[in-house]
Formats: structure tokens, sequence, C-alpha cells
């Protein structure tokens, strides 16, 4: 089994962690991790393995929806750990995108590799902002 964030191991649901600097949830689905916490403003969600149909996408659509239903509205979604999407994955997240902005909040994605040649292979770095670091991604959504 993989070792998954603050020494939780993989049990195949949900698990919930508080954490000492504001609320981290923590997501464990199927070998996928969802880690979220504050960052000032702004609502990170650290994506642990691969984005791909089924319980990973749903878990990081039931991360994203609980925080903008708390009054989240600046995210990052921190996918340098994502070493594979699929289309669904990939769908996830735009459809985020577009949740946000109803809301009239803003998301920033950081992502290397083989999920960030996806996502500009097919264009989408021109609807939502894509950045390496989440250093920079930060530091966007502060301007």
């Amino acid at each position: 089994m993989g070792t998954f964030p603050r020494g939780m191991e993989f049990s195949g649901k949900l698990a919930c962690l508080p954490g000492p600097a504001g609320r981290i949830e923590t997501g464990v689905e199927r070998g996928l991790a969802v880690e979220q916490r504050k960052v000032g403003r702004v609502c990170v969600l650290t994506v642990t393995g691969e984005l791909k149909l089924g319980p990973a996408v749903d878990d990081l659509r039931g991360q994203f929806k609980r925080a903008l239903e708390r009054g989240d509205r600046l995210f990052v979604f921190n996918m340098l750990k994502v070493p594979w999407m699929d289309s669904s994955g990939i769908g996830e997240v735009v459809a985020c995108y577009k949740r946000v902005r109803e809301h009239k909040g803003d998301l920033r994605v950081v992502m290397r590799g083989r999920a960030h040649d996806l996502f500009t292979f097919y264009e989408l770095h021109k609807v939502c902002e894509l950045h390496e670091t989440l250093e920079d991604a930060l530091g966007s959504l502060a301007r």
C-alpha cells in the first residue's frame, strides 16, 4: 500500500483529518489522495495519483464542491503528483473552473509532465491558467 499524507494508510474510504494551520481535509479513494488546505484566502487542493473516471474524479469533485459551499472562491489545484489523467479527469478540472467562475472566483492549476502535455495539446491552457510551481500559482491569485 502507498503512503498518504500525514501517515494515513490506504483504506479505500474517504478520511478527514484536521490540521494545525487551518482546516486540512484529505480524501483517499482507491489510490487517489486529495488534500485540502488554506493558504491565506486560497484553497489549495493537492491531488496525488491518477485522476481518471470513477471514484478519483468523484473525490476531487466532492472536495471542490464542499470548499465552494463553505465560501471559498480562490483555488489552486496542485497536480504535480498526478502522473496521468484521462478525459474524465481533464473534464472535471475544466468543470471546476467553470463552476468557480460562475461564483465570481478563480482557479489556477499547477502541473508538469504528461498531465501538462495533455492540457496544452487540447489547448486548455487557454481556458484555465497553468503554472509550474505552487508559488507561481499562489502569486498569480494575489495580484
